[in-house]
């Protein structure tokens, strides 16, 4: 790799010569947020320039509210957004009037109709002030209504607003008036301080999360994050070098709230879950575990750090250059191992290109290639893949394999504002569809294979508990979803309960296994017409019939309320190609068509509904 000065030259360069795509490439193979402080200003400086001049960006307007100067955060942010495929429009409140932004409704807060907004707040706006010898109850008291004033006003932007809401955890202090004493009292600023944060956590409405600063504070260690001088002259929240980190944070965790996280952790086999080749070594040759020395047990601690994302939500794959029988061994019979042959979606051990294997792995997954983390240790497979396969994210390994879970966790790819119990179970629905493709692979009859499926759905009106649910789809699915129209979990409520909308939910289980809830919809009447205003379906689900039933759903809901008429959109992005003829399949008439943009279409609900088949039972009758 070139030195940095001379790729960031080459940045600049292609800037002046209007190159604004090739100069945001160099970049993001450049930039670290560990990078020094004036190459963090440069990028800064760069990013203005280059999110001008792209073209098609989404713009994320993003609003902050704080009793600190956050100019140079919010020039970090931009940067860190615009390699996340953003460009960033910030609102900062004026200084120290988060209070006042948040309960007016007719503050420049709610003019500028954000998308996210941010009380970005320190330790220091809170006043969180020991209570010197008081009883615990004050204390908590104290902890607790600090919380609960926040919390309430980031529940009047949510009633307020269609945004979402992150709000600062409080970072803890370097400087103790007790000393260790702090630790062992619960009236101390410390014991204040961390008994805020769980309190927070737990007042915060559906639609707000924390966003952990004292996490941030604590990894980027104390005594560096501190600058009181600093803070006296121009009231920034910590020293300069830490803002690059906290923007890194925000923008990984903002372009997760947008559907940006990625799904699946793709692993290499020799020198990366075990030491040694086991082709060459054998199964008992191989380093891993407690008994195989200080080696042997990182890799089994890396092992089990990949099992806990896959205990969240986060599919496993392997992709390696391997005897595909003997790849496998090891985890049969080895002892030390973490993982299990059960916990990976798609196994590829053979001798191809590990680019064409791991596009075969996004195809079997149904998953884009941006949804993709590879792991592997040799720098040339890492460097073939990037070259390759550029929407795949790879980490940059150290030599040493207690380095890896720190690497990978570092990198915050697998960031989410939410945890539902879907979560819980998708790993095993990635498991079980990559079953169902086999079984499809093998069978040269689709119908014949849908019918063997043995489908059945369940469907029926939004309920409290799963709204958190349909949140997550309408705001993170991307492929199937007709106008990629976004509502936070609170909006989804308000909808729920309103006369004139009807919130749908849609569940889909086969002979291999339950995907859970699969589909959101979203219908608004008026008069005699119901306008579907938002589909959207889990790309698990894909191509089983599961939309004709959907579809056929929505025209009976919106019959059952007396229309005459049912009104669909489809509006194009980058990504909801795959939906681009649904409406013209099911037999709609178009009234609007505008090339590339926005079409619309309309069914007449006084006839029969279209002739559609499919192979899923209705397993609730009505559903509602």
């Amino acid at each position: 790799m070139a030195e940095p000065t001379h790729m960031l030259m080459m940045a600049k360069e292609h800037c002046k010569a209007g190159e604004h795509a090739r100069a945001l490439e160099v970049l993001r193979s450049l930039a670290s947020r560990h990078d020094p402080l004036p190459m963090q200003a440069q990028y800064a400086r760069l990013a203005l320039t280059i999110a001008q001049g792209l073209e098609g960006l989404p713009v994320l307007r993003v609003a902050f509210l704080a009793g600190s100067t956050l100019d140079h955060l919010v020039g970090a942010l931009r940067f860190w957004l615009l390699l996340e495929g953003f460009r960033l429009e910030p609102y900062l409140a004026p200084f120290d009037t988060w209070r006042q932004e948040a309960a007016d409704p007719s503050s420049g807060l709610y003019s500028f109709r954000p998308d996210l907004v941010w009380f970005f707040l320190t330790a220091r706006d809170l006043k969180l002030e020991a209570l010197w010898g008081d009883q615990p109850q004050q204390w908590q008291e104290a902890a607790a209504g600090r919380a609960a004033e926040v919390a309430t006003l980031a529940r009047q932007v949510l009633a307020t607003l269609p945004a979402t809401v992150l709000v600062n955890n409080a970072e803890a202090s370097a400087t103790r008036v007790l000393g260790n004493f702090e630790g062992s009292v619960s009236w101390s600023a410390a014991s204040l301080q961390r008994r805020y944060n769980l309190e927070l956590a737990q007042a915060l409405p559906a639609g707000a999360s924390v966003f952990d600063l004292e996490h941030l504070a604590s990894c980027f260690g104390l005594e560096r994050w501190e600058d009181h001088r600093l803070w006296c002259h121009s009231k920034h929240p910590f020293s300069l070098e830490a803002h690059a980190p906290v923007a890194f944070a925000g923008a990984k965790l903002i372009a997760a709230a947008k559907g940006k996280a990625r799904k699946c952790l793709v692993l290499d086999l020799d020198n990366t879950l075990w030491g040694g080749v086991v082709g060459d070594d054998g199964v008992d040759g191989i380093r891993v575990g407690p008994d195989a020395g200080a080696a042997g047990e990182a890799y089994a601690a890396f092992q089990a750090f990949a099992k806990s994302l896959s205990l969240r939500g986060i599919a496993l794959a392997v992709c390696s250059k391997n005897d595909p029988d003997l790849a496998r061994e090891p985890f049969r019979s080895r002892q030390g191992m973490a993982l299990t042959l059960d916990d990976f979606a798609v196994f590829r051990a053979n001798w191809d290109n590990k680019a064409d294997n791991l596009r075969q792995i996004a195809r079997e997954l149904n998953l884009g290639l941006e949804a993709l983390v590879f792991v592997d240790d040799n720098p040339a497979e890492r460097a073939l893949v990037r070259a390759e396969l550029p929407q795949v994210a790879v980490p940059e390994l150290s030599a040493d394999p207690a380095d890896y879970m720190r690497v990978l966790a570092e990198g915050a790819w697998f960031e989410t504002l939410t945890f539902v119990e879907e979560d819980r179970s998708r790993s095993r629905a990635y498991r079980d569809n990559a079953a169902r493709n086999a079984c499809l692979a093998q069978s040269s009859d689709l119908d014949g294979y849908l019918r063997s499926l043995e489908m059945r759905a369940c469907w029926g009106d939004a309920d409290q508990a799963r709204l958190s649910r349909l949140a997550q789809l309408v705001n993170k699915t991307n492929q199937f979803h007709l106008t990629t129209t976004r509502y936070s979990e609170p909006e989804l409520t308000a909808l729920s309960l309103a006369d004139d909308a009807w919130v749908g939910w849609f569940s889909l289980s086969d002979r291999f296994g339950d995907h859970g809830v699969i589909a959101a919809v979203v219908l608004r009447f008026r008069g005699q017409a119901a306008l579907v205003d938002t589909w959207t379906m889990s790309c698990r689900v894909f191509s089983r019939g599961m939309e004709d039933f959907i579809f056929l759903k929505i025209w009976e809901v919106a019959k059952g309320r007396g229309c005459t008429r049912l009104e669909g959109a489809f509006r194009p992005t980058p990504k909801n190609g795959v939906v681009a003829t649904l409406y013209d399949r099911l037999g709609g008439s178009s009234v609007q068509q505008d090339c590339g943009q926005e079409s619309r279409w309309h069914f007449d609900l006084v006839a029969p509904p279209p002739d559609l088949t499919h192979y899923i039972a209705d397993a609730n009758g009505s559903g509602n």
